[in-house]
């Protein structure tokens, strides 16, 4: 398969709820930044959380409150898709890889990956003594079968993406503990791709996933989509000794993120992962609760359309890039849990362009909308509450435009609507989306929403063959300095004019009570991907 082959339509009924609903390390609790323009840490001091010092107490059950998602939470990797449902997946099954700081990987049920000199052959070696909880053990024949019927399922959410870059049916077992997996295009961080919620990996034959048969730190006991679920202690996990806990609660009743931190207050659960930065600001420092506060890759931002309409011309989207105080949505719309962003996705992901800088400048963007014929631009911005500060970004990207002459009309939907075709979404040309998991490196998110191809592909962007070949130039290079310097002209393209407006990547904020040690919030994901193998509680 060509790269050419890429460049077809993204499907207009994918539903991004599917993917965002939630929807891409395990070391290092605070990373260090750059003391430089495009990567102010903001007002906040990082944290990670709860402590691991001192006596490891065994015992006990964690309570983790997580808003409902109602009758459609799932246990099963192929569907997995909202917070709720990534908690119970990550505690109930294991990737080949798992996610690590600044975008690495860190070896989970695969202890080496090593590529091909064209990136295109990948042959994981992998972890022996590993056992699934009904007592089998893991070995080729699971990850085969994974490959071949459970990312090659297109009920699976990323399929739409596996099946541009995975060969299924080329999948092969060299012998009990080696894999071969062939790709249709050149991927340099594969081990990235294998880290994505929907990809864990299953045991060979595998077809009910209702009893949540995994290799992962806690056994299933009870699932009432919707209300609760009850997991047991894995004696028998593969990693560091643990889990730690005799048992572990998902409460997923909670309807608002204040009655989850009033929860937490009156002890009623021990965690609240995800708070909103206001929450975070008024109760961080009360000593109710200890806050986990980590830079990560998410953002929240506009997306432009740049295959038609008034957005298609790059030079009215070089002005609007230059309209945001970026300053002012570090404050304003996250109270400092943020950092300065310079339109490129990826922030804290290995090869971001942290020299590229982007400012405000009134003055040139006006300039350039004259150039344009756009002085009195008019658009329409289409936004929701799905995620804190959402609203608030196109709020304060209205009252900025302004200064510039430009118009903005803010139209706003129901979460329940916002990422369904009757709102608009493969179709709008202005609208502001959020990313969480799927950024984990920046080939996956270029995979999945920087190609047409790409199911999350909510711009249109990739249409110009020069812009697919900077991208698929970067995401196979294996060399680590070349990998650098085209990853680097790709996000030049970005910050230029690419279809993103992203003035401030928000950190991850995490909720601990105060018996709460060994759990820590890192830049990977709230939660540290919601690893509580390590937790305790005193």
């Amino acid at each position: 398969m060509s790269t050419d082959d890429l460049w077809l339509p993204a499907s207009a009924g994918t539903s991004r709820r599917t993917f965002l609903a939630g929807t891409l390390g395990m070391a290092a609790a605070t990373i260090g930044l750059s003391a430089c323009a495009a990567a102010t840490t903001g007002k906040k001091s990082y944290s990670g959380g709860p402590t691991s010092a001192g006596r490891i107490s065994r015992g006990g059950t964690l309570r983790v409150g997580a808003l409902t998602n109602g009758s459609v939470e799932t246990i099963s990797p192929l569907t997995t898709i909202g917070i709720s449902d990534f908690i119970r997946l990550f505690s109930l099954y294991d990737p080949l890889f798992l996610p690590g700081p600044n975008g690495t990987t860190i070896p989970a049920l695969a202890e080496s990956a090593t590529p091909s000199a064209d990136a295109k052959t990948w042959t994981f070696h992998l972890r022996r003594g590993v056992v699934w909880h009904n007592g089998k053990d893991f070995n080729a024949d699971d990850v085969v079968y994974t490959i071949q019927h459970s990312w090659g399922d297109k009920a699976n959410v990323f399929n739409a993406v596996l099946a541009t870059i995975v060969d299924f049916g080329k999948a092969r077992k060299i012998d009990d503990y080696t894999v071969e997996i062939v790709l249709k295009v050149a991927i340099a961080d594969f081990t990235s791709v294998t880290c994505f919620p929907n990809c864990y990996i299953v045991q060979a034959g595998t077809k009910d996933f209702s009893n949540g048969n995994g290799t992962g730190p806690f056994t299933l006991k009870t699932f009432k989509p919707g209300s609760y679920s009850l997991f047991d202690a894995n004696k028998n996990y593969w990693r560091h000794g643990g889990p730690y806990l005799d048992s572990l609660v998902v409460d997923s009743t909670y309807i608002s993120d204040q009655s989850r931190l009033n929860a937490l207050l009156a002890n009623a659960i021990d965690v609240a992962p995800g708070v909103p930065p206001a929450l975070a600001q008024a109760n961080a420092r009360t000593g109710r609760i200890v806050l986990g506060n980590q830079p990560g890759p998410g953002f929240v931002g506009p997306v432009m359309r740049v295959d038609r309409g008034t957005l298609k011309n790059p030079v009215i989207r070089q002005a609007l890039k230059l309209i945001p105080d970026r300053d002012q949505f570090v404050s304003n719309v996250y109270q400092g849990y943020a950092s300065l962003s310079n339109d490129a996705p990826g922030f804290t992901d290995r090869y971001w362009a942290s020299d590229l800088t982007q400012h405000q400048d009134i003055d040139k963007a006006k300039s350039l909308l004259k150039s344009a014929g756009a002085s009195d631009l008019k658009l329409t911005l289409k936004t929701s509450g799905v995620v804190p500060g959402q609203s608030d970004t196109a709020t304060l990207l209205q009252q900025q435009a302004k200064t510039a002459g430009v118009t903005i009309n803010v139209q706003r939907y129901t979460p329940a609507e916002f990422y369904t075709p009757q709102a608009g979404f493969f179709t709008r040309d202005f609208s502001v989306t959020f990313f969480s998991t799927g950024v984990n490196s920046l080939a996956v998110f270029y995979l999945s929403s920087m190609v047409p191809a790409g199911p999350y592909n909510e711009s249109h962007f990739g249409g110009d063959p020069t812009a697919s070949k900077l991208v698929f130039d970067a995401i196979g290079e294996v060399d680590e300095g070349k990998a650098r310097d085209k990853w680097h002209a790709v996000q030049e393209q970005q910050v230029k004019d690419g279809p993103y407006i992203i003035p401030a990547t928000n950190n991850w904020l995490d909720a601990y009570g105060t018996k709460v040690r060994g759990a820590k919030t890192t830049n990977a994901f709230s939660c540290n991907y919601y690893d509580f193998s390590s937790t305790w509680l005193t």
